[in-house]
């Protein structure tokens, strides 16, 4: 891949107020519990990950999947099964900090604890081989809802009491100085239609205690908003996710599908997604998992890996970046895109800011726009010259067209913008200033204009 900075002509010149939602925290509710179950099922391909980062790439075949290396932590709040750590699995991803699960509405005394699902569900966020977070510091907050096992039923008073209790866990470490921007996880929902306005106002509170929630929108092929908690993604700030089949349309499995409709924020892959393998992993051995719980797992990594990169988003300017960068499908639904080229969102490739040595997850670095001069000379000939910056650590004096990370660069010109030519000019190289070498590119010529083209070339 070549990629060219720039081509450029060089002239001469709730209705709920907050006292009911803490009875409800805190004391029994009267309202009636909605039963829930997890949305996903264990049945191991290799196109998810791709195609979270490319809403083309092909659902077969070897693909490959570029995540972004973040700098500020974030926590997951998991409210699911309980997370197990088979073999120590997770521990080969030193971006992982897990804690012990917190089992809500049961003790731990007695109980058998299966955790399949929310396993899987973090090997698809951050686990190694499978996970689309990997690059990302990840705390994980792991609340349990199902008292007897994730093969029977949560209820929603249970998944308000975890969403309350994720609420004073994330309000408590910012009190001691320990907060972290944060995203709850819930793939379960009612499988029939149901409503909980309590339910809602913990998903609520959630939000405006600077929590994104993310929901899965459920298996049952029929519109999200008829069911909770989906339905409450049609408020900002939290995310309703659909499952999507690799040939990006609405996934529909043999007895299920996605649910759809004006609830779902976007979609990501919910077909065939490979996870680990339980209850022993085994690196290169995966099952295949349907469903919007997977989509969710890999939305959710999307959104950590995207909040790592830009910690002061709020819930709403969360959402609206990731609806902002999705793919049309080929069946016209938008699919949750993570850039592998531009990951701080700032329009300038990867690439580029790392050659001009700013900060690839941080907008508001961005390298300055080279620069363009031109003069007349005594001999009729005309000088111009174009001026950038490559990063001074990865600069070679002694070979200053190819850096020591394997990039090469030149310049080339045109005077037509088809026909491209590599320049006859010559560089300058300045001093170091702020970890950064200015080169000055100056080709001369008799012609009254032309046009030059920085071309950066990747690590071979």
């Amino acid at each position: 891949m070549l990629l060219s900075l720039v081509a450029t002509q060089l002239p001469v010149s709730s209705d709920v107020s907050l006292s009911q939602i803490d009875a409800v925290n805190k004391s029994a509710s009267s309202e009636e519990d909605v039963a829930l179950v997890p949305n996903g099922e264990v049945p191991a391909a290799t196109w998810a990950q791709a195609r979270i980062n490319d809403g083309n790439s092909p659902s077969d075949g070897p693909v490959s999947y570029s995540y972004p290396d973040t700098s500020n932590a974030v926590r997951l709040y998991l409210i699911d099964s309980s997370v197990a750590n088979p073999g120590n699995w997770f521990g080969t991803n030193a971006n992982l900090e897990i804690n012990a699960p917190i089992l809500i509405g049961m003790t731990s005394a007695g109980q058998s604890r299966t955790s399949v699902h929310a396993t899987q569900m973090l090997g698809l966020i951050a686990g190694p081989e499978t996970g689309a977070a990997l690059g990302t510091n990840i705390e994980v907050v792991n609340y349990d809802i199902y008292p007897d096992g994730e093969d029977d039923i949560a209820t929603s008073g249970n998944l308000e009491q975890a969403i309350y209790d994720a609420i004073d866990h994330h309000e408590d470490a910012e009190d001691a100085s320990l907060g972290k921007p944060g995203i709850i996880c819930i793939a379960a929902g009612s499988e029939t239609p149901a409503e909980s306005p309590g339910l809602e106002a913990a998903v609520l509170e959630a939000r405006d205690a600077g929590l994104t929630v993310i929901l899965s929108a459920g298996n049952e092929s029929d519109d999200a908003s008829l069911y909770v908690p989906s339905a409450y993604g049609s408020n900002d700030g939290v995310i309703c996710v659909g499952a999507s089949s690799k040939a990006n349309e609405i996934w529909t499995g043999s007895t299920s599908g996605s649910n759809y409709g004006s609830a779902v924020d976007f979609y990501a892959p919910g077909e065939g997604v490979p996870t680990l393998l339980l209850p022993t992993p085994a690196t290169g051995t995966t099952y295949e998992m349907d469903g919007t719980s997977p989509a969710t797992a890999l939305a959710t990594a999307t959104a950590l890996a995207t909040l790592s990169m830009n910690p002061d988003f709020t819930p709403a300017q969360l959402e609206n970046h990731l609806k902002g960068t999705d793919f049309a499908g080929i069946g016209g639904i938008p699919l949750v895109q993570l850039s592998a080229t531009d990951f701080d969102g700032d329009g300038v490739h990867n690439m580029l800011e790392q050659f001009a040595g700013s900060s690839s997850i941080d907008a508001t670095d961005s390298p300055a726009k080279p620069s363009v001069s031109g003069a007349s000379i005594p001999n009729g000939e005309t000088s111009v010259s174009i001026s950038f910056s490559i990063d001074a650590d990865l600069f070679d004096p002694t070979n200053p067209s190819q850096l020591s990370d394997g990039m090469t660069w030149k310049v080339k010109e045109s005077t037509n913008l088809s026909i491209w030519n590599d320049s006859t000019g010559s560089p300058t190289y300045g001093d170091e200033v702020d970890g950064k070498i200015l080169v000055t590119f100056t080709r001369s010529g008799r012609e009254s204009c032309c046009f030059l083209k920085l071309e950066i070339s990747p690590a071979p």
